[in-house]
Protein backbone atom coordinates (compact mmCIF):
# COMPACT_ATOMS: atom_id res chain seq x y z
CA UNK A 1 0.00 0.00 0.00
CA UNK A 2 1.27 3.64 -0.55
CA UNK A 3 0.28 7.08 0.78
CA UNK A 4 -1.91 8.95 -1.62
CA UNK A 5 1.06 11.92 -2.17
CA UNK A 6 -0.88 14.34 -4.60
CA UNK A 7 -2.38 17.56 -4.15
CA UNK A 8 -6.10 16.51 -3.58
CA UNK A 9 -7.36 19.15 -1.56
CA UNK A 10 -6.55 23.24 -1.00
CA UNK A 11 -5.54 22.43 2.47
CA UNK A 12 -3.12 19.98 4.53
CA UNK A 13 -4.64 16.46 5.73
CA UNK A 14 -4.27 15.59 9.14
CA UNK A 15 -3.33 12.38 8.79
CA UNK A 16 -1.83 10.38 6.06
CA UNK A 17 -4.44 8.01 3.72
CA UNK A 18 -3.38 5.51 2.39
CA UNK A 19 -4.95 3.99 -1.14
CA UNK A 20 -6.53 0.07 -0.12
CA UNK A 21 -9.13 -2.09 -1.43
CA UNK A 22 -10.83 -3.58 0.96
CA UNK A 23 -14.44 -4.80 0.85
CA UNK A 24 -17.10 -2.54 3.03
CA UNK A 25 -20.75 -2.89 3.24
CA UNK A 26 -23.26 0.40 3.85
CA UNK A 27 -26.65 -0.92 4.63
CA UNK A 28 -25.64 -4.24 3.38
CA UNK A 29 -24.54 -3.16 -0.15
CA UNK A 30 -21.52 -4.14 -1.07
CA UNK A 31 -18.96 -1.28 -1.47
CA UNK A 32 -15.57 -0.80 -2.07
CA UNK A 33 -12.51 0.94 0.24
CA UNK A 34 -10.24 3.53 -2.35
CA UNK A 35 -8.59 4.71 0.69
CA UNK A 36 -8.14 5.17 4.31
CA UNK A 37 -7.17 7.24 7.56
CA UNK A 38 -7.48 7.24 11.04
CA UNK A 39 -10.66 10.17 10.36
CA UNK A 40 -11.72 9.45 6.83
CA UNK A 41 -12.71 6.50 4.39
CA UNK A 42 -13.05 6.78 0.54
CA UNK A 43 -15.78 4.33 -0.93
CA UNK A 44 -16.75 3.76 -3.95
CA UNK A 45 -20.40 1.67 -5.05
CA UNK A 46 -23.86 0.91 -6.37
CA UNK A 47 -26.39 1.41 -4.40
CA UNK A 48 -29.64 1.61 -5.98
CA UNK A 49 -32.42 3.53 -4.89
CA UNK A 50 -30.41 5.21 -2.41
CA UNK A 51 -29.52 9.07 -1.77
CA UNK A 52 -26.53 10.08 0.76
CA UNK A 53 -27.14 13.57 2.54
CA UNK A 54 -24.17 15.52 3.52
CA UNK A 55 -23.96 15.59 7.64
CA UNK A 56 -25.64 12.35 7.90
CA UNK A 57 -24.26 9.67 9.97
CA UNK A 58 -24.53 6.10 8.47
CA UNK A 59 -23.36 2.80 10.11
CA UNK A 60 -21.14 1.03 7.76
CA UNK A 61 -18.85 -1.91 7.91
CA UNK A 62 -15.16 -2.97 6.71
CA UNK A 63 -13.47 -6.18 6.18
CA UNK A 64 -10.12 -6.04 7.75
CA UNK A 65 -8.16 -9.55 8.02
CA UNK A 66 -12.07 -11.30 7.58
CA UNK A 67 -13.18 -9.54 10.18
CA UNK A 68 -16.37 -7.51 9.63
CA UNK A 69 -15.85 -4.12 11.97
CA UNK A 70 -18.72 -2.23 13.03
CA UNK A 71 -18.03 1.53 12.07
CA UNK A 72 -20.43 4.73 12.06
CA UNK A 73 -19.42 8.19 10.36
CA UNK A 74 -20.72 10.96 8.70
CA UNK A 75 -20.70 12.13 4.84
CA UNK A 76 -18.98 14.96 4.14
CA UNK A 77 -19.36 14.78 0.48
CA UNK A 78 -20.79 12.60 -2.13
CA UNK A 79 -20.32 12.11 -6.24
CA UNK A 80 -22.96 10.09 -7.63
CA UNK A 81 -23.93 8.59 -10.94
CA UNK A 82 -26.14 6.60 -13.40
CA UNK A 83 -22.40 4.03 -12.24
CA UNK A 84 -22.52 4.62 -8.72
CA UNK A 85 -20.81 7.04 -6.20
CA UNK A 86 -18.24 8.00 -4.41
CA UNK A 87 -18.37 8.57 -0.87
CA UNK A 88 -16.19 10.63 1.57
CA UNK A 89 -16.76 9.68 5.53
CA UNK A 90 -15.51 11.35 8.50
CA UNK A 91 -15.34 8.81 10.51
CA UNK A 92 -16.70 8.76 14.16
CA UNK A 93 -16.57 5.69 16.41
CA UNK A 94 -14.46 2.71 15.00
CA UNK A 95 -13.20 -0.16 16.82
CA UNK A 96 -9.92 -0.81 17.92
CA UNK A 97 -9.01 -3.10 14.96
CA UNK A 98 -9.77 -0.28 12.70
CA UNK A 99 -6.69 1.62 14.51
CA UNK A 100 -4.52 -1.07 14.67
CA UNK A 101 -5.03 -2.21 10.88
CA UNK A 102 -3.84 2.18 10.43
CA UNK A 103 -0.64 1.34 13.11
CA UNK A 104 0.28 -1.53 10.86
CA UNK A 105 0.06 0.65 7.72
CA UNK A 106 1.70 3.37 9.24
CA UNK A 107 4.74 0.96 10.32
CA UNK A 108 5.07 -0.34 6.66
CA UNK A 109 5.04 2.79 5.58
CA UNK A 110 8.16 4.04 7.45
CA UNK A 111 10.19 1.26 6.62
CA UNK A 112 9.41 1.11 2.97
Amino acid sequence: MSTLKENDTKKEREYCRFQTSLDAYIYDNKCSVLNISQKGILMTGDIKGRFFKIGETIPFKIKIKNKLLKIRGDIKWVKQDINGFNIGIFVKFVPTEYLEYLENLYSEESTS
